[in-house]
């Protein structure tokens, strides 16, 4: 009974301190004409090699490497925090003048238009799913009404085929709650890749 006890307060700590580190959320602005999460079309590049990941990686922005690989934007539409898989933990830059208490706080939480490297799995309709990761993660959090990006090579939306990223809201537990996923399909590239000619 002990344990049990002991297991119970260990768990209910750590989800306080959790909902404590939540930033506020009444200051995003969401788009009420768009989905609660979507996906669009960023630009062509050179993508992210997910197996040359570190297990901290410092914040990324604006890395436009030339290629011919799919950069994504997923939006946070929703008034929720949405957590992500990926192997590396984000690490922001410290702000001038920022303790490090502050920073530590705010590490695995993607600043707005934060470039990373998502775990997803690649859809086909005459194919098995294929997951595109490893298994060991990290989560990272995006706030309410943000966005970021990340990478895919072209060849995972050939043609019939669909990337999707699986996510869970900052209020669901990680046991035993289904996971939500956004998907971006072959055709949307089409269509976003001929909007650009």
């Amino acid at each position: 009974m002990k344990t049990i006890l002991t297991a119970t307060y260990v768990l209910l700590t750590y989800s306080l301190s959790i909902i404590a580190q939540q930033p506020a959320q009444s200051a995003a602005k969401l788009e009420k004409d768009k989905p609660s999460v979507y996906v669009t079309f960023e630009r062509l590049g050179k993508a992210v090699d997910l197996s040359k990941q570190r297990m901290l990686e410092e914040a990324k922005k604006d890395q436009k490497e030339k290629g011919n690989d799919v950069w994504l934007r997923i939006h946070n539409n929703t008034c929720w925090s949405l957590y992500f898989s990926q192997f590396s933990m984000y690490a922001p830059k410290r702000k001038a003048g920022e303790d490090a208490q502050s920073w530590l706080k705010s590490f695995n939480i993607l600043e707005e238009g934060a470039e990373t490297g998502l775990f997803y799995w690649i859809v086909g309709q005459k194919q098995p799913p294929v997951f595109v990761g490893i298994d060991s993660y990290t989560e990272v959090a995006l706030l309410p009404g943000n966005s970021l990006l990340f990478s895919v090579p072209r060849e995972h939306l050939s043609k019939e085929r669909a990337v999707r990223v699986d996510f869970r809201f900052a209020w669901e537990s990680h046991l035993n709650e289904p996971l939500h996923a956004v998907t971006f399909r072959s055709y949307d590239l089409d269509d976003a890749l001929k909007e650009l000619n």
